[in-house]
């Protein structure tokens, strides 16, 4: 996939700022076998040298590439939290049978979660 991506005619690729910076980004269509029909997104810090690049894919064939690549963006936030609730706050240690009792626990453990996360949050500016 690599040695594809690093062929592309520079014309293909359009300039995006992403956060602070300015990069690279073209976006197509591609069959992959095994997989079928998917919506790639390559992304070049720098159009020269083309040895910082990055490969997202997507099933989502209509989404463009500002889409993909803020939502691939959230991951991070995502594994987080799901690293920090089963970690610290139990998530995956209720053994418990009625989904009913399965619904308190998450509940629970979202509540504590989001009470740590804004008190983490106020004692930020409370310095």
């Amino acid at each position: 996939m690599g040695d594809w991506a690093s062929n592309l005619p520079k014309e293909k690729f359009k300039k995006m700022s992403l956060k602070d910076k300015e990069v690279w980004v073209l976006s197509c269509l591609r069959r992959i076998s095994k997989i079928g029909r998917v919506r790639l997104v390559v992304i070049l810090s720098d159009i020269k040298k083309r040895d910082e690049l990055t490969i997202l894919a997507t099933s989502h064939k209509r989404w463009d590439a500002a889409k993909i690549i803020s939502t691939y963006g959230l991951r991070f936030t995502i594994e987080t939290f799901y690293r920090d609730t089963k970690q610290h706050l139990g998530l995956e240690g209720a053994q418990l049978r009625k989904l009913k009792g399965i619904k308190r626990h998450w509940y629970l453990v979202f509540t504590a979660y989001s009470c740590s996360w804004v008190q983490q949050k106020v004692a930020f500016w409370d310095v």
